[in-house]
């Protein structure tokens, strides 16, 4: 019984722990629309760039501000939406490993095919804030997975603990053999 409590209560937190973590990142996101000049500040942490559009994918390109060479940025591997200032964003892009901090100008289209695929009456918004990477949710997932596979062990080792004592308690004891012999 206290082992099938262990085991609910160790998934029950590792669940909220997980959910609730995941959304406290996902809130600490702070996306702001890019306005007509484009310009953004790259600094040590990677940013991402944001579209008010569902899944459209999008090529971000930035130029530094005191000139240079483009940088490409990289598309996501995994799909990321958060809801900032009253609207749900999409990361679409995020900088790429390397890029030196500094201003750049930030261009950012829709691919071909999702331009094809999804047109539109008017543009979509870009916006740019902290990057949401994979590493931050598969260290709160990881963390929850080490909070509930702890439980569900304690679980099980407590279970056999106790199967094993009742088992012995079971056991008739042993069969009476009289008293000890004297002096033989």
């Amino acid at each position: 019984m206290i082992a099938a409590v262990i085991f609910v209560v160790s998934v029950a937190v590792a669940t909220g722990f997980s959910v609730t973590g995941a959304r406290q990142v996902a809130r600490s996101l702070d996306v702001e629309p890019l306005d007509a000049t484009a310009q953004v500040t790259v600094g040590e942490e990677p940013l991402a760039v944001y579209v008010d559009r569902p899944r459209l994918q999008s090529r971000c390109v930035a130029t530094p501000a005191a000139g240079g060479d483009a940088a490409s940025f990289d598309t996501p591997i995994v799909d990321y939406d958060v809801s900032a200032g009253g609207r749900r964003w999409d990361q679409v892009a995020t900088s790429p490993e390397g890029l030196s901090p500094g201003t750049y100008t930030l261009s950012c289209n829709p691919t071909e095919s999702a331009a094809a695929t999804a047109p539109s009456v008017k543009p979509p918004t870009y916006g740019t804030g902290p990057a949401l990477r994979f590493g931050h949710v598969a260290v709160l997932f990881s963390v929850a997975l080490g909070v509930g596979a702890i439980g569900v062990i304690a679980a099980i080792v407590l279970a056999i603990v106790t199967a094993v004592r009742r088992s012995q308690a079971k056991r008739p004891p042993p069969p009476y053999q009289g008293p000890p012999a004297y002096g033989s």
